[in-house]
């Protein structure tokens, strides 16, 4: 019991003068072994509810605040959002020049006049409905074989950006 005491006194003194957590282990480590070893429980309550109230001294406070970088993140996620969904006012100017390269080559044969007929046709079109229509009936006419679902995709995702349903 005397051993037990002078332990959690020991205990203590290392936490108030800031004690590696190695030696702090050792020390609480000593005292469950002399509380199993020893049976020493009849003070052990007062013990051990001394521990919590040393131990949240020591503990550092945590400021719930935003770092700078988590700021400016949420900023630029914000801002690519409302960029990737906002809406265009002409196909043929939101398309950015290697879009253009690629779509000609896989989607249009190289042909860059057919592609930008196609584009004018699409954006005059009226509605995302008889823009789709027109790409479909380019793309069923005169498709080249390697041409990539994915690319076809890419392209209608800007004309419901430049037909957004209402």
């Amino acid at each position: 019991m005397e051993r037990l005491k002078d332990l959690a006194e020991n205990l203590i003194l290392q936490v108030e003068h800031q004690a590696e957590k190695k030696d702090l282990l050792e020390t609480i480590f000593n005292m469950v072994r002399v509380l199993t070893i020893e049976s020493a429980v009849v003070k052990a309550e007062i013990i051990i509810d001394q521990i919590p109230a040393v131990v949240e001294e020591t503990q550092p406070k945590v400021v719930d605040a935003l770092s700078l970088n988590e700021v400016l993140r949420g900023v630029e996620e914000d801002l690519s959002v409302r960029l990737i969904h906002s809406n265009i006012q002409s196909l043929r100017e939101a398309i950015g020049i290697n879009e253009r390269f690629i779509y000609v080559e896989k989607l249009f044969g190289n042909n860059i006049e057919r592609f930008l007929k196609v584009i004018e046709r699409m954006d005059k079109a009226g509605s995302y409905e008889a823009s789709e229509q027109v790409l479909i009936e380019e793309l069923t006419l005169h498709m080249p074989d390697d041409a990539s679902p994915i690319l076809i995709d890419q392209l209608l995702s800007l004309v419901r950006r430049r037909f957004p349903s209402k």
